[in-house]
């Protein structure tokens, strides 16, 4: 009965709405010059979406005409601009903020969506400029200064981003503090701020008791490099374990755990656990074969070895498939974080054998904004 009734209730709405929508659309007839009107309707047309496909379509037509009568309508842009995005033209979406923005510069909206579509497009240093402006226009934002932390660490800008991030962390309104400590943590690590980063890894911890592979991982690399090899060890063998169901979602492949096993057990004089660590990185997919140059293998004189065992293994059908996907996750730098933001972090471990190179992030927000239809 329940059911039913939802149902029931779910289509009295669409009629609803559908009566409202051919209302507005009959006093258009007889004015058709009022822009109030044309907006009624869109917003109608918006809240019929999301039930009825195709209504989003019918707007187009609508801001058009807005537009036609009055060329200032900075909401028009703005909802246009939407629109683009719905049909996935970035540049479209770009052009019609900016004209939303160069109408009113104090308009919120287009400002921020409009930094989201510039990282989406690479252009980081634009999109931290987006999100300054966000910032200024409302302080109080706090998810602002993370977003502008995300372009930062895109420019290499790492200085910058922590002291975004810890605002974040510090006004206690962040989505994920123990994820944000976590990043600051990294960064550090990749200024080799290490006892800096360990510091921010037990904060992560404690603020979220979940087990966190990514955390783990970035623990045994840390201490690894400044060569507390018994503790790493310890880390980098419980990142390298399937998680339980009380785990954070994992981010990073069961490979980097092994791989960096591999290096420690050459520190620690075990060449063949090394070995043997490698091979385990080769069949959980390790891909990153710009790492097989690192200095500690120049140390042990094992870069041909390893190199000829990445050669000859043979991977499964499934493994090759799932290293296709990894190979992709190092190439493009993307993976996905636990706030729905797309972080890239790039070969972002290599820092822990190669001090001299930094950590290349890149970061995307795939944030939806669509159906917004408020000033």
């Amino acid at each position: 009965m329940l059911c039913a009734g939802l149902l029931m209730s779910g289509c009295n709405h669409k009629k609803h709405l559908e009566s409202q929508i051919a209302e507005i659309s009959d006093r258009i007839k007889e004015d058709s010059t009022n822009v109030d009107l044309f907006f009624q309707r869109i917003d109608l047309y918006g809240k019929l979406a999301l039930t009825k496909p195709g209504m989003i379509e019918r707007e187009i037509p609508d801001v058009e005409r807005i537009l036609q009568i009055d060329p200032r309508s900075k909401r028009a842009y703005f909802i246009k601009g939407l629109l683009a995005l719905d049909k996935d033209n970035n540049t479209g979406a770009i052009a019609a903020f900016s004209r939303a923005i160069a109408i009113d510069s104090s308009y919120y909206n287009p400002v921020s969506i409009r930094a989201i579509c510039y990282s989406d497009a690479g252009k980081f240093d634009s999109a931290a400029d987006d999100w300054s402006r966000a910032i200024a226009l409302k302080p109080g934002e706090i998810i602002n200064y993370e977003l502008r932390a995300n372009s930062f660490i895109a420019l290499g800008q790492y200085e910058r981003a922590i002291a975004d991030l810890r605002k974040g962390i510090a006004s206690g309104d962040t989505i994920d503090a123990s994820s944000d400590c976590l990043l600051v943590g990294e960064l550090s690590a990749a200024m080799n701020k290490n006892q800096e980063a360990l510091i921010l890894f037990d904060k992560s911890a404690q603020l979220d008791r979940r087990i966190n592979p990514q955390l783990l991982f970035m623990e045994g690399v840390v201490l690894f490099r400044i060569k507390n090899f018994q503790q790493s060890q310890s880390f980098l063998e419980k990142a390298a374990v399937i998680p339980d169901s009380s785990a954070k979602p994992r981010y990073i492949s069961f490979a980097m755990p092994h791989y960096y096993l591999s290096l420690l057990y050459l520190e620690m004089g075990d060449r063949k656990k090394a070995l043997e660590q490698f091979d385990l990185a080769l069949s959980n997919g390790f891909c990153d074969f710009d790492l097989l140059a690192n200095v500690t293998l120049k140390k042990h004189k094992l870069v041909a070895e390893f190199r000829r065992r990445a050669s000859v293994f043979v991977p499964s059908k499934e493994m090759r498939e799932k290293r296709t996907i990894l190979k992709n996750i190092v190439e493009r730098g993307y993976a996905l974080s636990q706030d729905e933001h797309i972080l890239a972090w790039g070969r972002q471990l290599e820092i822990a054998v190669e001090p001299t190179k930094q950590a290349e992030y890149q970061t995307l927000c795939g944030v939806c904004f669509r159906q917004i239809r408020k000033e």
